[in-house]
Formats: structure tokens, C-alpha cells, sequence
């Protein structure tokens, strides 16, 4: 068992509810603050719907390979609910996901038509949305907090054996997977290390997706994600 397809989708994953987690706190800081929208919000839109199409794509393309390397993760740790418990994580997080464009989509289609900042100033609709926002983010927090005990106690525990940067198959994984088992091999289980340490891969992945050049660059630091514009450095709690 090399453990590349679990690894790659526990990669996928922790990406799109990083992403997530950015583009529902610039989301909650524009009703917060009433400010009108920027670019930022709609790239950071866009790297978190690549995430989590990867997320779709791996379980959807490599489902045999990736059921077959969970069932036998599943057999050496004695969990065998390891595969629902990864796919409930995989669908919630996607589903975010896609709400989160559609609220980004209905910012940007009010700000071009110039009512953003008119329906916000409505106490009603600023409070609920804000509220939705932030149960969405309790939700990934707890997301995040489940995939960090299922990498760390099962599935790296089981996969770490297979020394699989050693491996022939690890060279024909993406750039991001790459860095990603590096560095577990180097230690940094911790998943706020794991995107710090990644950032830079992760970054360069996306833009290869979408075929722009970006400026800018985002590593969460100790629960604060600084993202570093031309223009700006802004802060926003994870």
C-alpha cells in the first residue's frame, strides 16, 4: 500500500477548508465593516473552489485505489468507519464550499450593481448573514480538528512505513501532495505548520489552475492568516 491517494485527498481537504475559512472571514469583515468588496474576495473565491473540486476529483476518479488504501488503513489502526468518516468530512466541506461561492457570486452581483453596501446597512440581514457565516466557520474549525486526528493517529501512523518519498509513484504526484508528505515526513503533523510550510506550493498550484499570475501570498501563522498583497498586508482570524 503506498497511501499516495488518501494522503493527496487529506491534502485536498485541509486546502479547501483553509481557503474556506479565508473567504468566509473577508465575507463576515465586509458586513462587519461595511466596506465594499475588492478582488480579494472573488481569489479567494476561486482557490477554495479548486480545492474543493480536487477533494471531488480524487473521490470520483480514483475511487477503487483510494477505497482499497482506506480499507486497509482502516484494518491496521482497527477503525472501519475510517472511510465514512473521511467521505462525511470530504461531502461537508465541498458543500461549504459552494455555498461560500454563491455568497461571494451575490456580493460581487451587488457591489457591480451598486446595492452592496444598501443591503447590508439592513440590521436584519447583516445580524442573520453574519450569523450563518460564523456557524459555517465553527463548522470547518471542527472539520479541520477531525481530519487533524484522523491524519495524525490513523491514517499517517499507517501510511509513514511505506517511506514514500522513496517510492517510485511519489515523484508522479502534484507538486502540493509532494510537499505535503514531505513534510509529514519531516515531522510537521500539525496542520497549521503543513499549510505555513505548503503555502508557497499551494499557491503556485492554484494559479497553474487557473492561469493567472497572482501577487500575493497566504500562510496561516498560529490561528491569523496574514495575507500579503502589492498594496496591503491584512490579518483575519482563523
Amino acid at each position: 500500500m503506498s497511501g499516495f491517494e488518501v494522503l493527496g485527498l487529506a491534502c485536498a481537504i485541509f486546502q479547501t477548508i483553509n481557503f474556506a475559512h479565508e473567504t468566509l472571514n473577508i465575507c463576515i469583515a465586509l458586513y462587519d465593516k461595511q466596506k465594499t468588496p475588492d478582488d480579494e474576495v472573488q481569489e479567494m473565491a476561486n482557490s477554495m473552489v479548486v480545492a474543493a473540486e480536487k477533494v471531488t476529483s480524487i473521490c470520483d476518479k480514483n475511487s477503487k485505489r483510494l477505497n482499497k488504501e482506506i480499507t486497509q488503513i482502516a484494518s491496521n489502526c482497527n477503525n472501519g468507519a475510517l472511510g465514512e468518516e473521511i467521505t462525511r468530512i470530504a461531502k461537508e466541506c465541498t458543500k461549504i464550499a459552494s455555498l461560500l461561492k454563491s455568497e461571494v457570486e451575490k456580493i460581487t452581483r451587488l457591489d457591480a450593481s451598486g446595492n452592496f453596501l444598501i443591503t447590508i446597512k439592513a440590521a436584519s440581514m447583516s445580524l442573520w448573514k453574519k450569523s450563518k457565516l460564523k456557524r459555517l466557520n465553527e463548522n470547518l474549525s471542527s472539520y479541520r480538528e477531525q481530519m487533524q486526528a484522523l491524519l495524525i493517529t490513523q491514517i499517517w501512523t499507517i501510511t509513514k512505513a511505506s517511506n514514500l518519498t522513496r517510492d517510485p509513484g511519489f515523484h508522479n504526484c502534484a507538486g502540493d501532495i509532494q510537499d505535503f508528505i514531505s513534510n509529514l515526513e519531516k515531522g510537521y503533523t500539525k496542520i497549521e505548520d503543513l499549510l505555513k510550510r505548503q503555502a508557497a506550493s499551494t499557491q503556485a498550484h492554484i494559479t497553474e489552475q487557473f492561469g493567472i499570475a497572482k501577487q500575493d501570498k497566504c500562510a496561516p501563522t498560529n490561528g491569523i492568516c496574514l495575507r500579503v498583497t502589492k498594496y496591503r498586508t491584512r490579518k483575519y482570524s482563523m
